[in-house]
């Protein structure tokens, strides 16, 4: 297996117009930290076991101000990204493009880089594990999550993909990569159906709870 030295790109910056409010804030009722702190946490706690201090990009949108203080206690580099309103493709391209300048010279810049989302609140640590042991097995593909079919963030992307990455613009962001690096072979999903539960109104936090009292 090929030893990856893996990098991080937390995206937060969407504007939480489902949830009418700032849902990043909002209470983990697992671990009583924010929804912001818990995803965080656990995202850079995977990256952890490939390196003892990853490089994690965290991108700020809307929500910058409120959710600054958060990152600040975490071993992240916020980026704002003044553009969040275009649409995630220009969030994604910011935080790659971010994670490239902290890498100069090339021979110092990671292999690969993980897109994760902030509003993801279902993701364990072994879920996380399993896209990287197989990123290890699978090192030139795309590794994506699958659940029913849809194949979706959290993804890692090998270094041939980072260009184009940088190039997204718009609503176009990682799912449209998937796509056409699946075309031509280059996708690995691993079965991760954690990755379908997001946050987008507070009624999903009551059907969360409802989920894990019939588990």
């Amino acid at each position: 297996m090929s030893k990856l030295t893996v990098a991080g790109v937390l995206l937060s910056a969407g504007q939480s117009r489902r949830f009418h409010g700032n849902k990043l804030m909002s209470c983990h009722p697992e671990t009583g930290q924010t929804l912001l702190s818990h995803t965080a946490a656990r995202f850079i706690q995977a990256l952890s076991y490939q390196a003892t201090t990853p490089s994690v990009v965290v991108v700020t949108g809307k929500w910058q101000k409120a959710i600054q203080p958060s990152l600040n206690a975490l071993p992240v580099q916020s980026v704002f990204n003044p553009n969040w309103h275009k649409g995630m493709g220009t969030s994604l391209s910011l935080g790659v493009s971010s994670v490239m300048s902290q890498s100069q010279p090339f021979s110092s810049r990671p292999s690969h880089i993980m897109v994760g989302l902030a509003d993801l609140p279902c993701l364990t640590d072994g879920d996380y594990r399993a896209l990287l042991h197989a990123s290890e097995r699978e090192p030139e593909h795309i590794i994506c999550c699958e659940w029913q079919g849809n194949y979706t963030v959290p993804a890692i992307f090998p270094q041939k993909a980072f260009e184009e990455l940088i190039q997204l613009s718009g609503d176009k962001g990682a799912k449209h990569l998937i796509s056409h690096w699946q075309e031509n072979g280059k996708v690995t999903a691993v079965s991760i159906p954690n990755a379908q539960w997001d946050i987008d109104t507070p009624e999903d936090w009551d059907q969360l709870a409802t989920r894990a009292e019939g588990r």
